[in-house]
């Protein structure tokens, strides 16, 4: 099911007890197998009817390894090993979505409290370097048509950015008009603001894959989108004082799901736009504008650059 890359990048993956990182590609290929093997015994069934004890006791297996990996990634998105921990996490989460066998599609959510795992799956995706990965996922993302809430033009915008739609997450950018949300009470307002100011940090992204490299010192380490995500990250928490004694235990007041998908999309942030076809310079000899014409055009139907063609270009495949 994978190949050798594939293989050594789950390997690369954070150790965790009772977890054989050797083991594990073998071990995600027997899950898939159980699953479409389950998927084709139970067509037509209830989701949780007729599970075999072998598959359900390999889903929380699944669900387990994905949150470990995916906590791993969200709390530290600049850790070494966040690429093989989040193609493990996407990995995990996608064998249970497969395993689901529903008769109607549900909507995907980002709520006060969570997000939707097809959501979790394709950003992590992202982190890996895995674009492809990331675009199958984003099929997944499911909202209605009209709905023009902030929560749905984000989750539609995160489904553009993986299926390197790029084009459509900027035209429709320049001023973004958002339904009322149907929860007005104060932190039904808040979560919708956190998620507005999250799709604006989409948008920034988009921008950022299809423009013309710059390189300006002064820009400091962190692009405009992740000043973005930083800043929505540090609006999901709060403390809350006169709790506890002044010596005892801080308390906070927190939104766990924007505060999930605002990390995720911080660390996916921090290659996306380094693996964008638009960062590729001009060959030696060529007009720098002429390049750069052809180049932006490539990039509104393919926007990213996979890891073999970037370790290509690193060996001087346009010199």
């Amino acid at each position: 099911m994978f190949d050798p890359v594939t293989i050594d990048l789950i390997s690369a993956a954070p150790p965790l007890s009772s977890l054989d990182l050797e083991e594990l590609p073998r071990r995600f290929t027997n899950a898939f197998a159980e699953i479409v093997a389950a998927r084709v015994r139970l067509r037509g069934a209830a989701d949780a009817e007729g599970r075999s004890e072998i598959l359900v006791e390999l889903l929380d297996q699944m669900r387990r390894l994905a949150a470990a990996q995916e906590l791993l990634v969200a709390t530290a998105p600049e850790r070494a090993d966040r690429v093989a921990a989040a193609f493990v996490a996407g990995t995990a989460h996608q064998l249970c979505l497969m395993a689901e066998v529903v008769s109607e599609e549900r909507a995907s959510y980002i709520d006060a409290i969570r997000a939707a795992p097809e959501i979790c799956s394709t950003l992590l995706f992202l982190i890996a370097d895995s674009q492809s990965d990331a675009a199958e996922m984003a099929k997944r993302l499911v909202s209605k048509a009209d709905d023009m809430s902030a929560e749905s033009q984000l989750i539609k915008a995160i489904g553009d950015l993986a299926a390197g739609r790029l084009g459509t997450i900027v035209e429709q950018a320049d001023e973004p008009k958002y339904a009322r949300p149907a929860d007005r009470s104060g932190p039904g307002l808040a979560v919708d603001a956190l998620l507005r100011r999250l799709h604006k940090g989409v948008i920034q992204l988009a921008r950022e894959v299809l423009s013309r490299p710059v390189y300006d010192p002064k820009m400091g380490e962190h692009s405009p989108a992740q000043k973005i995500f930083s800043e929505v990250i540090g609006l999901c928490i709060a403390p809350i004082d006169s709790v506890f004694d002044a010596n005892g235990p801080s308390a906070v007041s927190i939104f766990p799901g924007p505060l999930h998908v605002g990390k995720l999309l911080l660390a996916a942030s921090g290659n996306l736009a380094a693996a964008g076809l638009c960062r590729v310079l001009a060959p030696s000899g060529i007009d720098e504008n002429q390049w750069w014409h052809v180049i932006r055009r490539a990039a509104g139907k393919r926007p990213y650059l996979w890891r073999n063609h970037r370790e290509a270009l690193e060996k001087g495949f346009l010199l």
